[in-house]
């Protein structure tokens, strides 16, 4: 089962977002997404959180608000989370490209399910973690990928919706 970890660093103003632009898998060659990786072992997702956004920028973020998991059992686990800092002026890399975005022009080679990630955890009303079930990631014609949810469910909270 595939276990990642990944994150949105929000400027402090909520105005901008550092994203990676993807060198692999190839369907995401040159598109941009969230920093993370994968989840080692038994470890937790807010550490994995932890250890892949500072091996990959540099800078240690210590505290991740948990957004979003994404869950298939057997197949695979997703954990989103975000923070807001103006640490994100010191993020950098040597061998990956970082990208500030204005988080109100976002650019077309964007990942498919970022585009609505980025809304959803700059909304003050949402309180993570909001949990989606059921769900399989699929090939489009654009050779892009996106998440879609089949028979599962949105939930927040207490609260839950059938979708």
């Amino acid at each position: 089962m595939r276990r990642h970890s990944c994150g949105f660093l929000f400027s402090a103003d909520r105005q901008r977002v550092l994203l990676i632009e993807k060198n692999e898998p190839e369907t995401l060659y040159g598109k941009l997404s969230c920093i993370g990786g994968t989840i080692e072992g038994d470890e937790a997702p807010h550490a994995a959180m932890k250890r892949g956004f500072q091996r990959i920028t540099g800078v240690d973020i210590p505290m991740w608000d948990y957004m979003v998991h994404f869950n298939n059992p057997g197949r695979y686990e997703i954990h989103f989370f975000k923070h807001f800092s103006d640490e994100i002026e010191k993020c950098g890399s040597e061998d990956r490209i970082l990208r500030i975005i204005p988080v109100k022009r976002l650019p077309p080679h964007i990942v498919y399910n970022v585009r609505w990630l980025i809304p959803l955890c700059l909304d003050y009303s949402v309180k993570g973690p909001i949990e989606i079930m059921g769900g399989r990631w699929e090939d489009n014609e654009d050779n892009s990928m996106r998440f879609n949810q089949i028979q599962g469910h949105v939930s927040s909270g207490e609260q839950e919706t059938d979708t």
